[in-house]
């Protein structure tokens, strides 16, 4: 199961994606298929990312949180599916995610 990109930004702490009356230039192109492939390997359902810039601010925040080692798409999504508040997701690390979610399978058994 992939993340929406607007709860995947809101539980970045990053406002909604931008709707096409709210960018300017090559932002309102279309989306490319580099774009949506590389949101799809990271676990981003790109069917309602329509435009480059929406894409383009997608990448920058799962690459800079990936850089800061924060959690990741796949296990925010994790977490949210499993009740996971997801104000407390902003600042969760990879390793701090990876906790939580064995305590999960741990308890799933």
């Amino acid at each position: 199961m992939k993340i929406q990109p607007d709860t995947y930004l809101i539980a970045c702490g990053l406002t909604p994606m931008l709707k096409k009356y709210e960018m300017f230039g090559w932002k309102t192109d279309p989306a490319t298929g580099k774009q949506k492939e590389t949101l799809s390997k990271y676990g981003i359902a790109y069917s309602r990312v329509k435009y480059k810039g929406q894409a383009s601010l997608l990448i920058q925040t799962i690459l800079k949180r990936n850089n800061d080692g924060l959690a990741s798409p796949k296990q925010i999504q994790v977490l949210i599916s499993h009740g996971y508040s997801m104000g407390r997701i902003k600042y969760l690390t990879m390793r701090g995610a990876n906790k939580i979610i064995s305590n999960y399978s741990i308890i799933g058994k």
